[in-house]
């Protein structure tokens, strides 16, 4: 996480700190809110973020379309495979 403690981003964004790995370990996922506050605790662009998130729900979608012809990975496995938390 871009230098910022867990605690710190756990205590700034109103969350459990395990919660908080849990979401890092891609076993959890928080709401918007939280991830709004978590995203601004480590000063990471709120807009490049969703524009990020868009970008990869996109090809989730494709990914699980042509998954859904060949029988390839399902769009979970793609989208662990595929995680970034960094710009």
């Amino acid at each position: 996480m871009s230098g910022v403690s867990q605690t710190a981003v756990a205590a700034y964004a109103h969350y459990h700190q395990r919660n908080l790995y849990n979401v890092e370990q891609l076993g959890q996922e928080p709401g918007i809110i939280t991830a709004m506050r978590m995203v601004t605790a480590i000063a990471y662009p709120i807009g490049y973020f969703f524009a990020q998130l868009d970008q990869r729900i996109c090809e989730l979608e494709a990914i699980k379309s042509m998954g859904n012809e060949t029988g390839s990975k399902d769009s979970n496995e793609e989208y662990e495979e595929g995680y970034q938390t960094s710009p």
